[in-house]
C-alpha cells in the first residue's frame, strides 16, 4: 500500500543519476537502495548496495537495471561513483525543491585512510564505512554469512527529523508478531535470458503489514544460499 508520508521521514534514497545508458529506462532507475537515519549524521543502508553483483556487472547499456559504474567489472567492486543521498524523497518522478542531494565521497574504498582523505579534501560530501567483515559473498547471495551492514556519514546534521532508534532488546519483536515494512522495493520480476530480475519499483514510498520471523528460523528457510542473517 501506498505510505503516508508522515509515516517515513526517517527513509533515505541512495540514488544515482541519470546517464545516457539509462536514458530508456523508468525514473525510478535512479533509486539504487533505501536508507534509514538512525543519528542526525548517519544513514544506515546495505553493504551490497555499494558493490557490484553477479546481475550488474553483465547488464549491458540499453537493458532496464543496467549499471554504468558496474557494467565490465569484477564482481563486489566498492561503487560510490555518481550515487548521492537524497533527504526528502518519497515520489521517485518527482523533482521537488525540498530535496535534498548530498554526494557521496568518490572513496576508493571504505578503509580509513579512505575515509580521512574524504574527510580533509571533501567536507561538504558524505563517506561510507562498510562492515568490516562483510563481502558480496555473505550478502545472503552465496554462503558466507551477513554483515550486509553500511553507514553513511553525512557532512550536515539532519535535525528536522527524529532518528529511528535501533532495538537492543533479543526479545523484541516476537514470533508472529506484526512489523511494518516501507521502501520502494520491487514488486514484480521479469526475465533476461532466463534469468529472473527485479521490476519497476513501488511508487511512491511503499508500506506493507508482515509477520516477524526469527533470525534462526529465517536462515533454517533457505539452507542453499548459507546464513542469511546474523545476530
Amino acid at each position: 500500500d501506498k505510505c503516508a508520508i508522515s509515516n517515513t521521514p526517517q527513509t533515505f534514497g541512495l540514488a544515482v543519476p541519470d546517464t545516457k545508458d539509462q536514458a530508456t529506462n523508468p525514473p525510478e532507475a535512479r533509486l539504487a537502495c533505501g536508507g534509514t537515519l538512525i543519528h542526525p549524521r548517519v544513514v544506515m543502508t546495505a553493504s551490497h548496495c555499494l558493490s557490484c553483483s553477479p546481475e550488474a556487472v553483465t547488464i549491458p547499456p540499453g537493458q532496464p537495471r543496467h549499471d554504468p559504474f558496474c557494467f565490465g567489472k569484477p564482481v563486489g567492486t566498492f561503487k560510490p561513483e555518481g550515487k548521492y543521498i537524497e533527504i526528502g524523497r518519497y515520489d521517485l518522478t518527482s523533482n521537488a525543491d525540498d530535496i535534498i542531494r548530498i554526494p557521496l565521497c568518490q572513496q576508493t574504498g571504505p578503509s580509513s585512510s579512505n575515509i580521512d582523505d574524504c574527510r580533509l579534501n571533501h567536507p561538504n560530501q558524505a563517506f561510507v564505512v562498510n562492515h568490516p567483515l562483510w563481502t558480496y559473498d555473505s550478502s545472503g547471495a552465496a554462503p558466507g554469512g551477513g554483515y550486509d551492514i553500511t553507514l553513511i556519514s553525512l557532512p550536515i546534521s539532519v535535525n528536522h527529523i527524529q532518528p529511528v532508534r535501533l532495538n537492543a532488546n533479543p526479545d523484541f519483536p516476537s514470533d508472529g508478531d506484526n512489523v511494518i515494512i516501507t521502501g520502494w522495493g520491487c514488486t514484480s520480476t521479469f526475465e533476461i535470458d532466463g534469468v529472473g530480475m527485479p521490476g519497476p519499483l513501488g511508487n511512491p514510498i511503499q508500506e506493507a503489514t508482515m509477520t516477524y520471523v526469527p533470525n534462526a528460523e529465517c536462515t533454517f528457510g533457505a539452507p542453499e544460499s548459507g546464513p542469511q542473517v546474523n545476530d
